[in-house]
């Protein structure tokens, strides 16, 4: 059972949060407070096995490794783990024995593994993305024709450089990749020790593939940063996985200034969620049919400015509101599923995401 949420937020220039931060919503619509220093920790993940917390620490380009007290606080394990540089995410198996870190920076995905007791090994480096829509083209075409970036897609994103944004572990072992430079899902298997790359899913040049939502069925969706998409892939009998469908987050988005960051299903897979920052809406989308349709039911405010996380727990919608020092807390309807306004709002310092704090976690 819930009983809350471990808190990540930007510090010292970016932000003004102190570390991480403890959300108690025993009590609606909730209490924050600090629970261990940490230098801009922008993505947080708990161990499934052992009291153990890590956090990317984004400005620091390291793994942050915390041990979770019985009262509910944070105390470092150790010094963790170099990462890379603008390390922003952090996921960890269902079995608590492996973790791998995503850069943006860099573009690195770096894999550890988790010992008995949570702490990790050295950092493995997988393999480096390469840009797939660069090496079929001709770098001095643009050059002879001003205009052929235009009727070209692919010539905007040739010099764009890797972004690894998230790493989703999958039921049957294997792990998700998303490069949101390149346009790349990278599918891994683990193997002695790190990632073995199994394939690249190339999609729409200049899309931005951001983060991921496992599906009960299996497929995955993801929303798109740079073209306001969210994108439905799945294996085929083969296990090779392609793209089966896109739609619009919503109407009305400008690329350039409206900025997907986050997407999430409800518990029973029936409801999708996706965030879009600049316009700070939440967009829901019914899940339907047996290839796994999404139909658009409704776009509501986020409640703040920014939304640059969320999740559903317990019939509540949850909104990280970085620019507006706020989290939202919206009540869902039971039929439609739809985000009840007004939103509740606690006050959190530059809040960037969330995750769930199990009792069994901290007692």
């Amino acid at each position: 059972m819930d009983i809350g949420f471990w808190v990540g937020g930007y510090t010292g220039n970016d932000g003004n949060a102190q570390g991480i931060s403890l959300l108690d919503v025993v009590n609606m619509p909730g209490e924050c407070h600090l629970a261990g220093a940490a230098a801009s920790p922008s993505w947080v993940a708990v161990n499934p096995r052992v009291p153990v917390l890590y956090a990317a620490l984004e400005r620091e380009g390291r793994l942050g490794v915390f041990s979770i007290t019985e009262e509910g606080g944070l105390e470092p394990l150790g010094a963790g783990r170099e990462a890379g540089e603008l390390v922003c995410h952090v996921a960890v198996s269902p079995d608590g024995r492996h973790a791998v870190a995503s850069c943006y920076g860099d573009g690195r995905v770096i894999y550890y593994s988790l010992a008995d007791d949570g702490a990790p090994g050295e950092p493995v480096i997988a393999a480096a993305a390469r840009n797939p829509h660069a090496a079929a083209r001709n770098p001095h075409a643009a050059a002879r024709n001003p205009h052929a970036a235009a009727r070209n897609p692919h010539a905007a994103v040739a010099g764009r450089p890797s972004r690894a944004h998230q790493a989703l572990f999958l039921t049957d072992g294997r792990l998700l990749t998303t490069d949101l430079g390149l346009d790349l899902v990278r599918v891994w298997k683990i193997s002695d020790g790190g990632l073995e790359l199994s394939q690249e899913l190339v999609v729409d040049p200049g899309s931005g593939p951001r983060h991921m939502a496992a599906h009960p069925t299996g497929v995955v969706f993801v929303v798109t940063e740079h073209s306001n998409e969210i994108l439905t892939l799945a294996p085929d009998a083969r296990g090779i996985w392609r793209k089966i469908a896109s739609v619009p987050v919503a109407a009305g988005h400008e690329p350039g200034q409206d900025s997907p960051a986050e997407i999430c299903l409800n518990e029973a897979g029936t409801m999708l969620y996706a965030a879009v920052r600049g316009a700070n809406t939440i967009s829901t989308h019914a899940v339907v049919g047996d290839s796994v349709g999404l139909e658009l039911l409704s776009v509501t405010p986020s409640g703040g400015d920014w939304p640059r996380h969320h999740l559903v727990s317990g019939g509540r919608l949850y909104v990280a509101n970085q620019l507006s020092d706020g989290l939202s807390v919206f009540e869902l309807d039971p039929d439609s599923g739809v985000p009840r306004e007004p939103a509740s709002v606690v006050p959190v310092p530059s809040p960037t995401c969330l995750a769930p704090v199990s009792v069994d976690a901290i007692a």
